[in-house]
């Protein structure tokens, strides 16, 4: 309906008349943060909208037959690059709403979905998601839509069942409403940044903010400051003019931007290392780096043991390397492939003095990264299994450091051991990006 609805715009010109559909939290609110986040940026990579109502907000039969319509069923999503089918309600991800907590959100149709795409260009991704409190009612919504997936079932008769269901535990969640609007991009000094806007409402006058982008409208067209025809709300409304209408409401906002995972770990001195070794560890979103490496295997049977679970490579003069990154700003997965063997890892955590964790599996190391004439040095500080401190003695040690090469490439030197056990590898080489 939104994405036709400028078929009627030039009939609306002709009469004189300003007709704006989408007047609401999505996407009149969602597009004017976006907006305002990403102004001025050189490249977006990706941008994503979450809401997630209070447990005891109003929640009638039409708006859960809505979300009955299509829980469950295809919905076209650009993602990784590429238009996709994914399922409604699927996914099930964690994202912070600041004073309202962490929640629970998964895949909503609405019409950003395709609104995003035509208007930012994300080179990776656009998301709308949705959650509803408390946790476990989102849970067995996300149920529902696996099995409507499974066996192809018209969920909407249960709307009603639902909706006793939502009360009777809307006592156990959380009644404040919550809003998220996050972009991932290279802002206009062409660094790798990540900028979120939050919206608490607390309880009570959650409901009232899908209806704010319309007073604002109202206001604007008496004002005359819409021109005549027909358009969905997005571009039309300033940030501030539904900010504005936020205020006898006591709804909060707050605005954030932070640099990359290692930028923030290693502060100022980040700048002053070579660009090849920045570009990898602060290009947004996925990145895709190339080249070749040589590794040494294990030095005993019992490290030939443990690195084969882990999936280390075996010795290899001259073998292919590849790395996958997709970095978020909040973490960032590594995906390695070396002379055909993988292993992959994630890293996340940045803290102050350099700090960062990397997770292989159930075990973390804590790392401190140090520049060092041009180079990048790591070391291990300390290792948990799953969320357990455990001796440092008895942990994996790392000699590592990432360089540039005569010829500007990013290389890097990688040996990993165990106390007792021995190298479980050494694997060296460069790297190139990819397009």
């Amino acid at each position: 309906f939104v994405k036709a609805f400028p078929a009627l715009d030039e009939a609306a010109k002709a009469a004189g008349v300003v007709a704006l559909t989408g007047c609401s939290s999505t996407p009149a609110l969602s597009n004017a943060v976006l907006d305002r986040l990403t102004e001025g940026w050189r490249e977006i990579v990706s941008v994503e909208a979450a809401i997630s109502p209070g447990a005891r907000a109003p929640k009638g039969l039409s708006v859960m037959q809505a979300i009955l319509s299509w829980m469950g069923r295809p919905v076209m999503v650009f993602d990784g690059g590429v238009w996709t089918m994914r399922r409604g309600w699927s996914g099930l991800y964690g994202r912070d709403f600041g004073a309202a907590g962490r929640r629970r959100v998964s895949l909503c149709e609405t019409p950003d979905l395709d609104l995003f795409p035509a208007r930012f260009a994300p080179r990776d991704s656009a998301l709308f998601l949705a959650g509803m409190e408390p946790w476990t009612l989102h849970l067995e919504g996300w149920l529902l839509g696996r099995l409507v997936g499974w066996f192809r079932f018209n969920p909407v008769p249960l709307a009603r069942a639902l909706l006793v269901m939502a009360k009777l535990q809307s006592t156990t969640g959380s009644d404040r409403g919550a809003m998220r609007v996050q972009a991932l991009g290279v802002d206009a000094q062409g660094r790798a940044v990540r900028a979120v806007w939050r919206l608490v409402a607390e309880p009570g006058e959650g409901p009232v903010t899908p209806s704010l982008p319309a007073l604002a409208a109202i206001r604007a067209i008496v004002a005359g400051r819409v021109a005549p025809g027909a358009r969905a709300c997005v571009g039309v409304l300033p940030l501030e003019a539904i900010t504005d209408e936020m205020a006898p409401h006591g709804l909060r906002t707050e605005t954030m931007a932070e640099r990359g995972l290692y930028p923030r770990a290693i502060g100022p001195a980040f700048d002053d290392l070579p660009e090849p070794i920045r570009a990898l560890h602060e290009t947004p979103g996925r990145s895709l780096w190339r080249g070749r490496a040589m590794t040494e295997g294990a030095s005993g049977p019992l490290a030939a043991l443990v690195a084969r679970i882990v999936g280390f490579p075996k010795e290899q003069t001259d073998c292919a390397a590849e790395v996958a990154i997709e970095a978020d700003g909040e973490r960032a997965i590594w995906r390695r492939r070396i002379g055909g063997h993988g292993f992959a890892s994630v890293l996340s955590r940045p803290r102050a003095g350099g700090r960062v964790s990397e997770r292989f599996g159930p075990v973390s190391m804590d790392l401190s990264l140090t520049p060092e004439g041009g180079r990048l040095v790591y070391r291990v500080e300390g290792w948990r299994l799953g969320p357990v401190p455990l001796p440092k003695g008895l942990g994996p040690s790392t000699v590592a450091f990432e360089a540039v090469d005569a010829e500007g490439r990013f290389v890097f030197d990688v040996t990993i051991s165990l106390p007792l056990v021995g190298r479980l590898v050494r694997y060296r080489g460069w790297l190139r990006r990819e397009g």
